[in-house]
């Protein structure tokens, strides 16, 4: 694993707190941990993670979904979604310009 670079985007504070506390136990580095989309934006090309796990519903005018197509577009960086809100509309949506995702739903919601 070699301490891979993860940046969390996640409202809820306890659940990215605790996402945070999993990945750095099993020797992940954590470069970023915020709760907007605009705030990831301003921080995700300065900090160069690997990995982007962003929930969808975000505070401010950037959603999960516009996140992970800057993010993807300007970096390069594979998204992972960690969400318990999906419907069908997204995931078809999803598939039109976001390569490569894969979703890990909250509470083990399908």
């Amino acid at each position: 694993m070699g301490g891979k670079r993860i940046f969390i985007v996640e409202n809820e504070r306890i659940v990215a707190l605790d996402l945070q506390h999993r990945l750095t136990s099993i020797g992940y580095k954590i470069v970023g941990n915020v709760v907007s989309g605009d705030e990831a934006l301003k921080q995700i090309g300065e900090v160069k993670p690997d990995l982007v796990l962003t929930d969808i519903r975000l505070g401010g005018d950037v959603d999960g979904f516009d996140l992970a197509d800057a993010v993807h577009r300007q970096y390069g960086v594979p998204v992972i979604f960690i969400t318990a809100f999906i419907k069908l509309k997204y995931g078809i949506e999803l598939n039109l310009y976001i390569l490569a995702l894969f979703f890990y739903f909250k509470n083990n919601q399908l």
